[in-house]
């Protein structure tokens, strides 16, 4: 059985505030990273671990990839199927993998797993090599190193772009300051000058009125 998790309470919100939100980050950087080192294409079998709502797998699939997807969270698992009913989810734990036990996967994909987890839940890098399902039979190690250099590779990609991202959006957040401050400069500016126009227009009325005196 699946455990409980906080991602149940936010899938709904989590989806459509973030996930399909236009100009998220999951789409303008994480997904071409991922298309670019996963390439999944037809004949290829790929199994994401931590799938959430599809958003990857179901992209992944419509490179013509065989995709299959899992999550602990059960609403998410309910997104997935909502978003792609065709595809093959399954509500379970990333070490409770049965589906998956008799099945060759190409690729493997997971993101945002091992951080959801407990610490005492985390394997660490010097026990992948001694993981085996309950029949005893190795779950291939070279696939979970692959994997591991697969998303090693993607953090690596995204963490750039992400510094890449985070200097624009310094120098234009400094460059909004920089406008907005002169726009008050100028606004303050343009106040002045309609203040002297509205004297002097006072000021040659006034002229003119005394000029009607004196010629009367």
């Amino acid at each position: 059985m699946a455990k409980e998790t906080g991602w149940g309470v936010v899938a709904g919100e989590y989806k459509d505030s973030f996930i399909d939100k236009e100009g998220s980050y999951h789409a303008t950087v994480i997904l071409p990273n991922l298309l670019r080192i996963v390439d999944p294409k037809p004949g290829m079998k790929i199994l994401e671990v931590g799938c959430g709502d599809g958003y990857f797998t179901t992209h992944f699939a419509q490179k013509g990839a065989e995709v299959v997807g899992s999550d602990i969270a059960r609403e998410m698992i309910d997104a997935a199927k909502k978003r792609e009913p065709k595809l093959e989810w399954h509500v379970a734990p990333a070490d409770q993998l049965s589906f998956a036990k008799d099945n060759f996967f190409g690729s493997a994909k997971t993101d945002n797993v091992p951080q959801s987890l407990p610490y005492d839940e985390v394997l660490p890098p010097s026990n992948y090599n001694n993981t085996t399902t309950n029949d005893n039979s190795s779950l291939t190690s070279q696939k979970l190193q692959d994997a591991t250099l697969s998303i090693d590779s993607a953090q690596v990609e995204i963490r750039k772009n992400l510094s890449v991202t985070q200097q624009k959006y310094a120098e234009i957040d400094k460059n909004y300051i920089m406008v907005k401050t002169e726009r008050k400069l100028l606004k303050q500016q343009i106040k002045d000058a309609q203040k002297r126009l509205n004297a002097l227009e006072k000021t040659k009325k006034k002229i003119k009125n005394e000029m009607g005196v004196v010629n009367n």
